[in-house]
């Protein structure tokens, strides 16, 4: 079956293919962003320690990265994606660097939440005149009452292209799958 302009219907089916395929898509890249650094560092500076991350530490991070993260990018494949979807279809995007460009805006999206969450949780323990609490990594203080810290803010920011190149990923995988782009024969 076919629109007016030749383009394929999408049937419930097609669509939910195409989300659970763009929300694997997503959390490829994320787990990929969130791996490579440790990776990296294990290459660029061998140490005595790299075959116990490579084969203790690595798998047990990837099963986590499994447990946690598959659901909740299927999650957000359905809170982002579904309305991007919806989006294209109305707008009658039908080329893949549109499909690109509005999974970019879902990956943003996705991050401007994030920023949200972070202050709506932290904000009442910063106004909190009892309260005192303080997280840190190797490198510096991360939370301060609640609130990231500056540094806090800048690991938070490094986050901001990881989520929308997943997003442009997802955006990509859905278009391919869905068929938006070809031709009704």
């Amino acid at each position: 079956m076919t629109v007016g302009d030749g383009q394929p219907t999408l049937g419930a089916g097609r669509k939910s293919l195409a989300l659970f395929a763009a929300a694997l898509t997503a959390w490829l890249v994320i787990t990929s962003g969130a791996l490579a650094p440790p990776l990296a560092e294990l290459m660029l500076k061998p140490s005595p320690a790299s075959p116990s991350f490579l084969f203790q530490q690595l798998p047990s991070a990837l099963l986590l990265y499994a447990i946690f993260g598959a659901p909740i990018a299927i999650g957000a494949s359905l809170v982002l994606g579904f309305p991007a979807f919806r989006f294209a279809q109305r707008r009658g995007l039908k080329k893949f660097s549109e499909a690109v460009l509005v999974g970019a805006g879902a990956g943003l999206a996705a991050f401007l939440g994030d920023v949200a969450l972070t202050l709506l949780v932290g904000l009442p323990q910063g106004l909190d005149p009892n309260s005192s609490s303080s997280a840190s990594d190797a490198h510096g203080e991360v939370f301060h009452n609640g609130l990231p810290t500056l540094y806090g803010w800048a690991l938070k920011l490094i986050d901001l292209p990881i989520d929308m190149l997943a997003g442009a990923a997802a955006g990509g995988v859905a278009w391919r799958v869905s068929g938006i782009g070809r031709k009704a024969l």
